[in-house]
């Protein structure tokens, strides 16, 4: 279960070791590869945080996205924010208990390398 934090929502840590060619595929992207939800009170948002030297552009298509293109509408609003940020974050609209695998994209600042990662939570 994700440790609740302020602003009622449940932040995942990403950490990054690229490869000796400076890679950056799943092998090098580590963080929580299952997260449980509490109470929408709880983990109103779900907003992963990146380290120093990498940033989320959705611009260039970084940011978490469901795997299942038929993700239900209404279980989550997924981030509109267009600047290259550290952080990247969902709305969670309602509770289901169901897993949704998710594939997580983001590069570093001089946008030269590109990461993913693909792990899960629970709603």
């Amino acid at each position: 279960m994700c440790a609740q934090s302020a602003g009622n929502k449940c932040v995942i840590a990403v950490t990054v070791t690229p490869g000796p060619d400076g890679q950056c595929d799943d092998a090098a992207v580590s963080l929580a590869e299952f997260v449980g939800l509490d109470t929408l009170a709880k983990h109103g948002k779900i907003e992963w945080q990146l380290p120093g030297g990498y940033q989320f552009c959705p611009r260039a298509g970084d940011g978490a996205f469901p795997n299942d293109v038929n993700l239900p509408d209404g279980v989550m609003d997924l981030d509109t924010n267009v600047k290259c940020s550290p952080s990247f974050t969902w709305k969670r609209k309602k509770k289901d208990g169901v897993d949704y695998a998710y594939t997580l994209r983001f590069r570093n600042s001089a946008s030269t390398i590109a990461c993913a990662k693909d792990p899960w939570l629970r709603n």
